[in-house]
């Protein structure tokens, strides 16, 4: 991979998980949408979140 696809991929990541943590949020606060949402993407994310 070169530079900017590195970058590219890094900064989609990002704005991925900027997302997921919204919606988690979102359903602490009782949202339904945020809830359904959170939990589509929990599995998706939950090792990024036991490895920082």
């Amino acid at each position: 991979m070169d530079e900017t696809q590195l970058l590219a991929e890094g900064k989609a990541c990002f704005a991925d998980l900027s997302y997921y943590n919204t919606m988690k949020t979102a359903a602490k606060l009782k949202l339904s949408i945020a809830e359904t949402v959170y939990s589509a993407q929990k599995e998706r994310f939950q090792k990024i979140e036991r490895n920082q």
